[in-house]
This record gives structure tokens, sequence and C-alpha cells, in this order.
């Protein structure tokens, strides 16, 4: 990897080149390059993630406001094709992601500035200590910027394009550690800011934590405890009203794919999509959070270096 930057940095499309002695940390190696950049917005972007063209000059406007302190741009998948779990992801990203944040930027209530494809206000990043070390660092970063006051925004003209994991192994390897953050960051970092004789309170954060905990946390810890009362009244008609259930939410999922104008290629997987996230997805949820509840998981997680781990939250 080292070579391909040097050889970059010789072909004049690397301004500044940094090697660090030994691994320390994403966290870490993204710290030391802010401190060497000089200009007042810088965009932190994955090594497979691509932005595509436009995207600068579509994420720097939202930064007139200076209250805005981070832009998360509108991931895309770019190795779509590549499998059935990619054209899962794919149609995950245009819901979740690019509907699920302009409804998020439109009441304020954006909790998270990708780190995979983003840009910052350095001087606010330097206000609130730069990144922390957490397994994800984006979702810390974000939480803190909203906690100093400041606003974050989404630009869905500003587009990246990045790898996802193309297989279900690799997929939940990365799920894990994604949902084990909603423990980490909102329970154990943020929970406090919701209430009024908090320093640090205000209404619409509450709002934003209060919202991903309610449904990202509470809902799907009760899903089993539902089914299992749903079976114990009804009994075998369970069955039926689930796939009653399952028919209504494959229809929701092609209304927002036609709102998030998702490729007609794609539609032919929009049951697998309500499968996966519904038979396969939740339950991965429900296994990573109770798994951070119970063993703290993320503290023994391979994405951060074992010689770093002293320094998480």
């Amino acid at each position: 990897m080292w070579k391909v930057v040097e050889q970059l940095h010789a072909e004049g499309l690397v301004h500044k080149a940094i090697r660090l002695p030994v691994r320390n940390s994403k966290i870490t190696a993204m710290n030391i390059g802010l401190e060497a950049c000089t200009g007042e917005i810088v965009f932190l972007v994955d090594a497979d993630t691509i932005l595509e063209p436009g995207a600068i000059d579509a994420a720097l406007p939202y930064f007139a406001d200076p209250k805005v302190a981070g832009v998360s741009c509108d991931l895309k998948v770019d190795n779509e094709s590549a499998s059935l779990t990619t054209r899962f992801q794919a149609i995950e990203y245009a819901i979740a992601l690019s509907v699920g944040r302009q409804v998020g930027d439109a009441l304020g209530l954006m909790p998270l500035v990708s780190g995979a494809c983003g840009a910052f206000r350095r001087s606010a990043l330097r206000e609130v200590g730069g990144l922390d070390m957490e397994v994800c660092e984006d979702a810390a970063l974000t939480m803190k910027l909203r906690g100093a006051g400041y606003k974050v925004r989404f630009a869905p003209e500003a587009i990246g394009k990045t790898k996802v994991p193309e297989t279900l192994t690799a997929l939940t390897v990365q799920r894990f550690r994604w949902d084990a953050a909603l423990i980490t960051i909102w329970c154990r970092r943020c929970i406090g800011n919701i209430s009024p004789l908090s320093p640090h309170f205000s209404l619409i954060e509450a709002l934003v934590i209060l919202d991903v905990i309610w449904f990202s946390i509470i809902l799907p810890l009760a899903l089993p405890i539902y089914c299992v009362w749903l079976w114990s009244n009804v009994g075998e008609f369970a069955f039926t009203l689930l796939g009653a259930v399952f028919i209504g939410l494959t229809a929701l999922d092609v209304f927002m794919c036609i709102l998030a104008r998702v490729p007609l290629r794609l539609f032919p997987y929009i049951p697998l999509y309500t499968l996966m996230q519904n038979i396969v997805m939740r339950p991965i949820r429900i296994v990573a959070l109770l798994g951070e509840l119970i063993f703290v998981n993320s503290r023994r997680d391979s994405f951060i270096p074992e010689q770093q781990r002293w320094r998480l939250s």
C-alpha cells in the first residue's frame, strides 16, 4: 500500500504522505493527518471509497453556515454486482443511508457523518479534540460535534462509492462492530445528555439520542419477546400474520426504492433485501447488542490494535 502512495506522491497526485512507523489505528492516523492539514475544510475518505466527480463542490456550500461542522456524503456501493450480499447492501444503502439521512437532515436529527466519506470543519475538529479512540469513531465524532453546539448535514449530491463486504461472513463481522457502537456511543457515552440536568442537554440532541435508542436498540431487543408473545397467544396463526407482515414490508421497501431512485436492475432483489433485513440482520444486531451489553466485545475488536485498546473511551 505504501508503495502505491509513494508512486502517487511522485506523480503529484498526493500532496503530502505521512508514514507511521507501526500500525497505531485508523483514529491515530486521521488525527495525525488532520494536524498536517492547512485548509479549513477537510475530507475524511476511506481507502476503499472514491469520491465521484463534483462531490467536493456539492459538499462545500453547506459550510457557508458557520455552525455546520460536518457534512456526510451520499454513499453508493461500488462493487454492487459482486454477489447477492453486495446487491442487498446496494438497496440497504439507498434506503437507510440516502433516504434515511435526507429525512434526518430535514428534521435536524442527523446522528452520523459517515467515516467512509465526509467533510469537516477543521477548526471544529480541533475544538472538540479530534477523533476519539472508538470502534465506530465516526459516530463518536458526530455526537461530540453535536454536543459542542455544531450542526451536521447531509449532501445527497456529494456521492462517494465504497467497497462493501462481498460475503455474509464478512458482512456479519462488519455489522457486529457497527451495532456494538449503538451501545458504546449512544448508551454509554451519550445517554446522560437526555437529562435536562445535564450541562450538554438540548431538546434536539435528546431527540437524536432517543431516536437511535428506540429504533435501533429497544425495538430489535423487543422483537424476540414479541414473537414469543405472538406464538403463545395465536399459535400457528402467527406464521400467517408474520407472512402478511413480510408482504407489507416488501411493498414498503419497493416504495422506498422508488423514492431512492434505485436502479431497476436491483428491483428483483427487493424481496431478498426484506428477507435479509428481518431474518438475518435483525438477529445479528440482537447478538451484537447483547454481546456488547454483557461482554463488552468492542474492547476486543481487532479494528483497534491491541496496544491501543487502553485508549478506548
